[in-house]
């Protein structure tokens, strides 16, 4: 008999996140191709995580060798519609989906999209022709075969708010949250996307062009104005930068070590963040959406976790809240939009 797997998933400008029955995972969207002559479970073993002093593992799509989730990686694709068709796209989704499933499983995916590019029909096509079908992917050398049999492309910002109306097995957990007016904000890496839903209709999404990259391109900015002597022309990646300066340190302070060398970034931190907050919530209320006309306004997605308090000044008088795990919100969101599939 054959065993079907539902899986939420999204392959976002930053992080890949996978939510199915058994748990989550999540890591940096990047992918770095492995140029070696030996096999790939060969190469596993000859490469320890500096970090964890552990086998990285090696995964092989179609031939080519690839580490994922190193911070000097290359990312997977654009920000524009075009990162869909691109080859690195596809890869990372069937690595993200073969990390998450078993040998031999029917899988029954839901993903999803950013407002500006969710209308554009023939990304869904593309998608579901090149996805939904048998696929191989070689984990240590290891064959791991699935197929694809229904893939659900869906609106970020709409998957955002599914897990605070409806529990892990989709059942409302919330009557009065479904029934409700509310405004979607999903703070992403590379997008921000609002959605305005009323009940169960989505009445209006609006994309936001302010997002958690636009922070860390300030702090690079203001970083390599004020140290040119020691960073004039070298590159910072900015997934090196994010994952540094996420958290403060225990003296609350965001301390950057690069070349060598250790930069003191808590005020760029604190402008960036405070600049990027006060856009995204202009940005909103230029689109027409006024949030305290609102029932409830519901924030997800990685960026709200670092910018709450940064938001929490524009939110006076607005029935708003932080969605739980806000990271991993829209996997979730489509995984519970995975239980309605059902095979064509």
């Amino acid at each position: 008999m054959v065993n079907v797997v539902r899986v939420g998933y999204e392959a976002a400008n930053s992080y890949v996140k996978v939510k199915t029955v058994v748990g989550e995972d999540s890591y940096l969207n990047t992918l770095t191709m492995v140029h070696h002559s030996y096999s790939a479970d060969v190469i596993g073993k000859d490469s320890p995580d500096a970090t964890t002093k552990k086998k990285k593992t090696i995964y092989t799509v179609n031939g080519i060798n690839y580490f994922v989730g190193e911070s000097d990686g290359t990312q997977t694709a654009d920000r524009d519609e075009n990162r869909y068709k691109n080859p690195a796209f596809i890869t990372a989704s069937l690595i993200a989906i073969a990390r998450n499933v078993n040998n031999g499983d029917h899988v029954m995916a839901v993903t999803a999209l950013p407002s500006a590019h969710h209308d554009m029909t023939e990304i869904h096509k593309y998608l579901r022709e090149t996805l939904m079908k048998e696929h191989t992917v070689y984990i240590d050398g290891i064959p791991k075969t699935f197929r694809i049999v229904q893939l659900g492309v869906e609106l970020q910002p709409v998957m955002a708010a599914l897990p605070a109306i409806f529990d892990i097995h989709g059942n409302i957990r919330d009557m009065k949250l479904l029934q409700a007016k509310k405004v979607v904000t999903d703070i992403g890496w590379g997008t921000t996307d609002v959605a305005l839903i009323k009940g169960s209709e989505l009445v209006m999404s609006v994309p936001v062009n302010h997002s958690m990259m636009n922070v860390y391109k300030i702090i690079r900015d203001l970083l390599v104005a004020n140290h040119k002597d020691k960073l004039l022309g070298r590159n910072i990646p900015l997934f090196l930068l994010e994952q540094q300066l996420k958290n403060a340190n225990d003296e609350g302070k965001y301390i950057f070590k690069f070349g060598g060398n250790e930069f003191d970034c808590t005020e760029y931190t604190k402008q960036a963040k405070e600049a990027v907050a006060f856009n995204i919530m202009s940005e909103i209320g230029g689109s027409g959406i006024i949030l305290r006309e609102q029932d409830v306004a519901i924030f997800g997605g990685g960026g709200t976790t670092s910018l709450t308090e940064n938001l929490a000044s524009h939110l006076q008088g607005v029935n708003a809240f932080k969605a739980d795990n806000p990271q991993m919100t829209i996997a979730y969101g489509c995984y519970i939009k995975s239980l309605s599939l059902t095979i064509a």
